[in-house]
C-alpha cells in the first residue's frame, strides 16, 4: 500500500548499499510540457516554478553526492549545493560530494562549484589536464574519450555514498540509462510551457533502444503536484 511504499522509500538507498555496496542513483530533470529541458539557445531558467525547485533542492540535501557532466558545468556554471528556498543561502554539509564527469578534463579553474566549500571529484578518462583544485579519479572506459560510469558509481559506493543524485544534460543522463545505472527517476514537468523547436534540448540522450519492447520501464509510478508543476516519480523496473 501507499504507506508501505513511503516507508520503503525512506530506506531505499541504505537497502541497496547494504546489499550491493553501490549507491542508489536518482536521476532528475525539469522539462516543459513537450519534453524539452531548455530552449534551442540553452535557456532553462526557469521551466518550473519555485515550489518544484524547492523540492529539487530538498533532493540535493538528502543526497550524499550530486553528479553532473562537464557540458552542464560549461553551459550553466552550477554550484550544485543545497540552498534554502526562502533565503537562497546554502545549507552547509550537504551534499557531501559533488562529482563532475569530465572525460577530457575541460573544467575551468574558476568553475562556481570549486568556489564552494565541500568536496569536488572530477572523473576523467585522461588526467593530463585535470583540474588541480579538486580530487581527480581516473576512470577510462573502452570507448575513446569517455568515462567508465560504472567505475565512478562503484567509487562513490566505496566512499560510503548511499544516495547519489544526477542533475545532468542528455548525454550523461542517457549514458547512465544505457549502462543500467539508474534506480529512480524524478521528473518535474511544467503544465503551462511548450518550448518547441527541433534543436531544443531533450532530457535523455544515449543510444537508446530500436524497438519499444526494449525501452526503460518504470514501476511504482506516482505523481505529486508542486504549484502549477507536476512531479512524476518512478523506479526503474
Amino acid at each position: 500500500d501507499a504507506s508501505q511504499q513511503r516507508a520503503d522509500e525512506l530506506i531505499e538507498g541504505f537497502a541497496k548499499h547494504v546489499k550491493t555496496g553501490l549507491p542508489f542513483v536518482t536521476v532528475k530533470w525539469a522539462m516543459s510540457l513537450d519534453g524539452k529541458i531548455a530552449t534551442r539557445g540553452g535557456d532553462s531558467k526557469w521551466i518550473t516554478g519555485s515550489a518544484a525547485r524547492a523540492h529539487a533542492h530538498s533532493l540535493r540535501y538528502r543526497s550524499d553526492a550530486v553528479m553532473t557532466g562537464i557540458g552542464t558545468v560549461l553551459a550553466d556554471n552550477p554550484r550544485l549545493t543545497a540552498r534554502d528556498p526562502k533565503s537562497g543561502t546554502r545549507v552547509y554539509g550537504r551534499p557531501y560530494i559533488r562529482v563532475v564527469v569530465d572525460s577530457n578534463a575541460k573544467m575551468p579553474d574558476d568553475a562556481a562549484l570549486l568556489e564552494e566549500d565541500g568536496e569536488v571529484i572530477q572523473a576523467v578518462s585522461n588526467g593530463e589536464a585535470a583540474n588541480r583544485r579538486c580530487e581527480v579519479i581516473m576512470a577510462p572506459s573502452q570507448t575513446e574519450d569517455s568515462v567508465d560510469l560504472a567505475a565512478v558509481v562503484r567509487h562513490l559506493g566505496e566512499r560510503g555514498c548511499i544516495n547519489v543524485l544526477v542533475e545532468a544534460g542528455e548525454r550523461l543522463t542517457g549514458s547512465l540509462f544505457d549502462c543500467g545505472l539508474v534506480d529512480k527517476v524524478v521528473v518535474y514537468m511544467s503544465t503551462d510551457k511548450i518550448i518547441g523547436g527541433s534543436d531544443a534540448l531533450s532530457p535523455v540522450g544515449g543510444s537508446g533502444p530500436s524497438v519499444i519492447h526494449d525501452v526503460t520501464r518504470l514501476k511504482n509510478v506516482r505523481m505529486e503536484q508542486f504549484g502549477e508543476d507536476i512531479a512524476i516519480i518512478g523506479y526503474v523496473g
